[in-house]
């Protein structure tokens, strides 16, 4: 087997949800230590929608592997993965602006509102950096 397989369980239905299954073997250490076998799908994660795509992909792994003896774990969903979190605070409630608390003679503080560009992710946040490097030199020529 290799070390990344898909599983279509049934080729008339749509390719979504447990019917698309990925497979991902981490070999051992040592050639007799078990290996881990991860399987995953892309699923809603609705009220017992969770519980029944796990089913689901369980019974995937033991229709390819029938000889397995497979013990589940439970990982808890990645932080990064939650919406709330990629939102920007409104304005007035995140970074400030422009402060004066530096003397005269130095540089003003710069505040980069993302607010603008936080639908674009990391690409929105290279965009932010270029303009605020294009702003910064225009002030320092």
């Amino acid at each position: 087997m290799a070390p990344r397989v898909i599983v279509v369980r049934e080729l008339g239905r749509s390719m979504e949800a447990t019917n698309v299954v990925t497979l991902r073997v981490f070999a051992a250490a040592r050639p007799r230590d078990p290996a881990d076998l991860v399987a995953s799908a892309v699923v809603p994660s609705g009220d017992g929608e969770v519980e029944a795509a796990e089913t689901a992909i369980t019974a995937a792994v033991s229709e390819l592997l029938p000889f397995a003896a497979p013990s589940r774990v439970r990982v808890r969903p990645p932080r990064w993965d939650v919406e709330d979190l990629l939102a920007d605070p409104p304005p007035g409630a995140g970074w400030p602006g422009e402060s004066e608390i530096r003397l005269a003679c130095r540089q003003p503080v710069y505040a980069l509102e993302r607010d603008v560009v936080a639908s674009l992710g990391f690409d929105g946040d290279l965009l932010l950096g270029w303009r605020a490097g294009d702003a910064i030199a225009a002030d320092l020529a």
